[in-house]
């Protein structure tokens, strides 16, 4: 870590606005190559996942009143968002993973060709994906099938390269995505147990 440089925690995003406050604690995200702390996610439990849970479950209406061809069109609106802004999420990606920058282009450029030729996946509803040791394309690629098929989801990073997820999900608010149709969480390891045990929630694995 840099003597001097002040170290910042990144927002959730919940119902269409980034929402930080004071978290149960912080966790470090750090260049894996260089061991520099880049910034903090901060750790909320029960309270907050149910917000978000929440936010996920009052867009429903409005993600599905667009069938699935109008959802199609707001994806790939996003994938034209991303591809202007690739630059940029492929340092975020680099910065946090440690890869180089054309392999952290190559997954962005992945990212945006799943959003423009997205499978449809075979889940509804509110659905959770817990991104323990999952990475931004792995992530995009089983969210946006969800997605497609009318799910709202809450995206719960780990702190191996949570930024491009909040990016991506700011994104989506520009985009024309109805808020709450993409959440992003950072849970306490209790509360990501928790979340597992929740009815009505289809946790991705």
């Amino acid at each position: 870590m840099r003597r001097g440089k002040e170290i910042y925690a990144i927002p959730m995003w919940i119902n269409g606005r980034a929402y930080l406050k004071p978290a149960l604690d912080y966790r470090d995200v750090c260049n894996p190559v260089t061991g520099e702390i880049l910034r903090k996610i901060p750790l909320f439990g029960a309270e907050e996942m149910g917000e978000a849970l929440r936010s996920a479950g009052g867009s429903l209406a409005a993600w599905n009143s667009l069938g699935e061809s109008g959802r199609k069109r707001l994806l790939s609106s996003l994938a034209d968002a991303l591809h202007d802004m690739r630059a940029h999420f492929s340092r975020l990606l680099a910065e946090e993973t440690g890869k180089d920058e054309e392999s952290a282009s190559r997954d962005v450029q992945g990212v945006v060709s799943c959003l423009r030729e997205p499978q449809v996946g075979m889940v509804t509803g509110v659905v959770a994906v817990p991104a323990t040791s999952k990475g931004f394309l792995e992530v995009a690629v089983q969210g946006v099938a969800a997605l497609t098929a009318g799910a709202a989801l809450v995206i719960c990073p780990s702190s191996e390269c949570p930024s491009a997820l909040l990016a991506l999900a700011e994104l989506s608010g520009s985009c024309g995505f109805p808020a709450g149709v993409l959440n992003v969480i950072y849970p306490s390891d209790e509360a990501l147990v928790a979340l597992h045990k929740l009815p009505g929630i289809t946790v991705l694995t």
